[in-house]
């Protein structure tokens, strides 16, 4: 089976992480955010501590309310909930799996503590200079979680933020372990001794168990595994807000040290996305195909498809799985509400219809054949 995604990890990295040394040059942070020296860096254990640590800053003068998409990680509402605020949730955009700019301009009316901006898997609208210019004085945070790479299309936005957060866990791109916070304003120092070098290495380890399941063919039988396993990471905030390291500038060469070799996975990626964007299956049984396969600023870290047709995405589920893709419905839980489908339309939409395929910039070309084939086989 195809899998869903592919650690870009080796027996290098994992000598590499116990043997990187200090490096101060500050064109690291460049790769992450504009105006260097007017940021602070920080490493943690996993991001959404350092999302929790950041809105604990945040004048309690407010009334609580993070803007925040209805379609985000679990770990995200409960980073906020973690902080002492309240997620208020935005419906997202008739296409895009985020809301887009004037959703969140509209939804600014009143005081509120925070604003999060976060793309979801790989993909994200552009123009945002009118949220930029009415956010005003409202705390911003962009989630890149799911974004690396996307800085020229939110170049505005990480002027303007207050915070930029990123996370290099297994399925980010980087696949190092780990989350990056930039904050405008220093942090205060809470929390235990970093032990972000340990975490990154477990992340490691599991990538590299992770491919020996695709070479030895065994990765079919663990799907269920891995999906209960992911389910369990991305809920729940167990675990304490690790301490700023004391020399962050060597987790920023770690992790900068990647980012080349996921910009070629990327380019793959949207060139093999124009390539299924154009098959007659897609364009005729799929929405939103241009947003999805043919934008060429998108990183496509998830490939998603949308069906025309909801009702048939559990048929073209099974046949795409036994045809050897390892797919899964895109989308992630709705807030808990009777009325969430009444209240979020769109993202209850997306979460029906559409699917997530693998990351295509990772696949060998024989793979990405089959992908096609089998596309043209369940959707056709």
């Amino acid at each position: 089976m195809i899998p869903r995604y592919l650690p870009a990890v080796g027996l290098s990295d994992a000598l590499r992480l116990y043997a990187s040394s200090s490096n101060g040059n500050t064109a690291h942070q460049a790769r992450f955010v504009p105006d260097t020296a007017s940021w602070h860096p920080y490493a943690f254990e996993r991001a959404r501590h350092g999302l929790t640590t950041w809105l604990r800053t945040l004048s309690r003068g407010r009334d609580g309310r993070v803007l925040v998409s209805a379609q985000i990680c679990p770990a995200v509402r409960e980073a906020i909930a973690a902080a002492g605020l309240t997620p208020s949730f935005i419906d997202v955009d008739a296409a895009y799996p985020s809301p887009s700019p004037s959703q969140f301009a509209a939804a600014l009316s009143g005081e509120v503590a925070a604003v999060i901006v976060a793309p979801m898997y790989g993909y994200i609208q552009d123009d945002w200079n009118t949220l930029a210019t009415l956010v005003g004085a409202t705390p911003l945070c962009v989630d890149m979680a799911q974004g690396l790479l996307l800085d020229d299309r939110l170049a505005v936005l990480l002027a303007r933020a207050d915070a930029v957060l990123y996370s290099f866990s297994l399925g980010k791109g980087l696949d190092v372990g780990g989350g990056l916070l930039f904050a405008r304003t220093p942090l205060p120092n809470t929390g235990p001794m970093d032990r972000a070098p340990r975490a990154r290495m477990s992340v490691v380890a599991a990538g590299l168990a992770w491919r020996a399941l695709v070479a030895s063919g065994l990765y079919r039988a663990c799907v269920p595994l891995i999906e209960r396993q992911i389910d369990r990471d991305q809920h729940g905030h167990s675990g304490t807000p690790v301490a700023p390291p004391r020399d962050p500038a060597r987790h920023l060469s770690d992790w900068t040290a990647r980012v080349d070799a996921f910009a070629r996975d990327v380019g793959r990626a949207r060139d093999r996305a124009r390539s299924i964007g154009a098959l007659p299956s897609v364009r005729a049984g799929c929405r939103d195909v241009d947003t999805f396969c043919n934008d060429g600023g998108a990183t496509h870290l998830r490939q998603v498809l949308r069906l025309r047709e909801a009702a048939r995405r559990p048929r073209v589920l099974e046949t795409l799985r036994r045809l050897g893709i390892d797919c899964a419905p895109a989308g992630e839980p709705l807030p808990s509400s009777v009325a969430a489908s009444n209240t979020f339309p769109n993202a209850a939409r997306f979460a029906s219809d559409a699917i997530r395929f693998p990351f295509l910039g990772r696949l060998r070309e024989e793979e990405q054949a089959r992908v096609e084939r089998a596309l043209e086989a369940a959707i056709g």
